[in-house]
């Protein structure tokens, strides 16, 4: 008797376990992994438009970010305490860490940027899937969907076979050009942020070219992962 129940036991737990890995998987909650020891190291090329000298400033850093341990937040919840080093690319010392948080919830996956919280993901992780990725926070609405699910993207450092794209924000006229988004990969995270909002020059002279060709103001910034390590 106590023979066939283990044997029912041996048969029974791989189903279980595989169904337990076939919902988060079919979540997407593997594009978002957090878990002790986890590390990220980014390439973050920026460029500057000042409208009053006309400088243009370009420049290039890393930024590391580490998964310490799990905290309970001042809003109640338990998540991974992040540590973010940045330094000068080329250079080998870091700067002291600032602190971020991230955790996951039954509908969202939440990032605590600078003490104000977004949700960078929904699930199921499904194309075309929109959401308020300021709920959490005290600024208005702001839509992001996913506009592409499961898809291969290389990068200036590496390849993925399995990523999604959230669009966080996109608008565009003759003198305005704003463009937020962000791009994960399963099994690894955030493998591409790219922060684009300017604004063009108006001279007559030039208003015909595209508005990237007459930039007189705003930012560029981009992400790019270079390396990473994803505990078990």
């Amino acid at each position: 008797m106590r023979l066939l129940i283990w044997l029912c036991v041996i048969l029974v737990w791989p189903a279980c376990r595989k169904k337990s890995l076939d919902s988060s998987f079919n979540e997407g909650r593997d594009y978002f992994p957090l878990s002790a020891g986890s590390w990220w190291l980014y390439q973050v090329d920026t460029i500057s438009y000042n409208e009053f000298s006309g400088l243009i400033t370009a420049g290039s850093s890393e930024i590391l970010e580490v998964v310490d341990s799990l905290i309970v937040t001042p809003e109640g919840l338990t998540a991974w305490r992040l540590e973010r080093f940045q330094r000068p690319l080329g250079h080998t010392a870091w700067s002291p860490p600032r602190i971020w948080w991230s955790t996951t919830t039954t509908r969202h996956a939440l990032k605590s940027e600078e003490n104000n919280i977004y949700a960078k993901l929904v699930f199921p992780v499904t194309p075309n899937s929109t959401w308020n990725g300021n709920i959490y926070n005290i600024f208005g609405e702001r839509r992001y969907r996913l506009t592409f699910v499961d898809k291969p993207f290389t990068g200036p450092f590496l390849t993925f076979d399995s990523t999604c794209h959230v669009l966080q924000h996109y608008y565009e006229d003759l003198l305005t050009y704003k463009n937020y988004e962000e791009i994960y990969a399963r099994r690894v995270g955030l493998i591409h942020k790219l922060e684009y909002d300017v604004t063009g020059d108006s001279d007559p002279s030039v208003i015909h070219k595209p508005i990237l060709e007459r930039i007189k103001s705003g930012f560029f910034r981009k992400y790019s992962l270079k390396d990473f390590y994803v505990s078990p």
